[in-house]
């Protein structure tokens, strides 16, 4: 399982404010995004943070090859083919 998460609370609130997501320093949405992170990490084999889009898609595209190659490994082991 694989979590993608959002950038630290700080970095968040400044991207709200900026899209206009967030007017006030009232923020209903943290308290639960907080949460659900939490959930995520404890569950997730592989996390990857949301801050920087091409860092984050080579990340996971990375974490997409190296899966492939142990299933391979793995189809190789049990059929004895390669």
């Amino acid at each position: 399982m694989l979590i993608l998460i959002a950038p630290r609370r700080g970095r968040r609130r400044r991207r709200a404010y900026a899209s206009g997501a967030m007017t006030s320093r009232a923020w209903p949405g943290a308290s639960r995004g907080e949460e659900e992170d939490r959930v995520g990490r404890r569950m997730a084999g592989f996390v990857v943070v949301n801050d920087d889009l091409g860092r984050a898609a080579q990340e996971l595209a990375g974490i997409v090859d190296a899966c492939r190659r142990h299933a391979d490994e793995d189809e190789e082991s049990r059929t004895g083919y390669g």
